[in-house]
């Protein structure tokens, strides 16, 4: 009884954990857990010379589907926003979404061309990928935006990958 009881604890306290990191519509990371996985991640990357890189997603025209379809089919987007982006990452990846319908991407051990080629596969996937709307009587298309950044090359800081990105993934709008 007693072992049951600690097993069922430790089950709680591990769902409330991952609880705490996730972000629960997309069911990846939340803004709070990127950050501390980026520090860590760009601080291994300088401490053995390893390349890092950073995507930031923004999905192009969402308010205005929002407006037309409602925040229920807005939701149903960014649900496959996110599991077009995990089907394109490996497990060492981590992808967060940062807010409202931006996401961000954290790639250990990828240099510029590595990231740059992540980020078509999930924009290539992303186009394609047809949205149903209402009534199922009409898809729609919906692409993204897509910046990239790596360590060393654009930034040797956490803020400077992200203040790097940020332009390059309005640039692509």
């Amino acid at each position: 009884s007693q072992a049951s009881l600690a097993l069922q604890n430790a089950l709680l306290h591990e769902e409330l954990e991952r609880l705490s990191v996730t972000d629960r519509l997309t069911e990846l990371y939340n803004h709070g857990y990127l950050h501390q996985r980026l520090d860590e991640e760009l601080e291994r990357s300088v401490r053995f010379g390893h390349r890092l890189a950073v995507i930031m997603l923004d999905i192009d025209g969402f308010k205005q589907f929002n407006d037309r379809y409602g925040h229920p089919k807005g939701d149903e987007v960014l649900k496959t926003v996110s599991s077009i982006i995990t089907q394109n990452l490996r497990e060492i990846d981590v992808a967060a979404r940062y807010g409202g319908e931006e996401f961000v991407i954290v790639l250990p051990e990828t240099d510029a061309a590595g990231a740059l080629a992540v980020a078509e596969r999930v924009r290539v996937s992303m186009e394609r990928h047809p949205h149903i709307t209402d009534g199922g009587d009409e898809a729609v298309s919906l692409t993204v935006s897509l910046g990239v950044a790596a360590y060393p090359t654009h930034a040797s800081s956490v803020s400077g990958l992200s203040e790097a990105a940020d332009p390059a993934m309005y640039d692509a709008k």
